[in-house]
């Protein structure tokens, strides 16, 4: 496994993120709303989480509450 700085690793979550929204995109283009959703929350996800680890948080939680726990 190859290990990444936080910065590789961040900026390797906003990559991800942006494929997420271009799926959304088409998704929603072709009118699979349900899909778009999805791509759409994801990318949201991959987002928080590269802030996140951008602010030196070094433990992320693994369901989607204690992400949001750690914005609010």
């Amino acid at each position: 496994m190859i290990e990444l700085s936080s910065t590789e690793e961040a900026k390797a979550l906003l990559v991800k993120s942006k494929r997420k929204l271009k799926r959304a995109r088409e998704a929603f283009n072709g009118g699979d709303y349900d899909s778009a959703l999805g791509d759409t929350y994801r990318c949201v996800e991959l987002i928080m989480r590269a802030l996140l680890i951008a602010r030196g948080v070094t433990r992320l939680p693994k369901i989607h509450g204690g992400l949001l726990q750690l914005f609010a």
